[in-house]
């Protein structure tokens, strides 16, 4: 039998390979059904940073190349969900939602929290 500490290793490595497979999924269905039919500014904002989300929830148990990847595609589509976020007032909950995910981002994987702490 292995023991108990391979057994937790082996599990978690598990549990990252199928979020970051569930992820990669979601990310796909957004940039290619969703993303586009978005007209205006709020669900362009909404999308953008549910991708920019889901890559931060990949990147909770990645390691390596694969952290480095998807960090840098979080701050990708975080940094486009500001852009187009310019437009909304500053109490669109859509916009809000986007400065606390973007905060906790750099909070969690940047550990900035200067930066998180400027965005919130």
């Amino acid at each position: 039998a292995l023991p108990i500490s391979q057994n937790c290793s082996d599990y978690k490595e598990k549990i990252g390979n199928e979020l970051a497979s569930n992820c990669d999924k979601i990310i796909d269905i957004i940039k290619e059904q969703s993303l586009p039919k978005a007209t205006d500014d709020e669900a362009k904002v909404f999308y953008l940073k549910m991708i920019g989300d889901y890559y931060r929830y990949t990147a909770e148990a990645a390691t390596g190349d694969k952290l480095a990847q998807v960090t840098e595609n979080a701050l990708e589509y975080y940094g486009k969900a500001t852009e187009a976020g310019e437009s909304l007032k500053p109490y669109n909950s859509n916009k809000l939602g986007l400065a606390l995910n973007f905060s906790v981002f750099y909070y969690e994987l940047k550990n900035d929290s200067g930066k998180a702490c400027k965005i919130a």
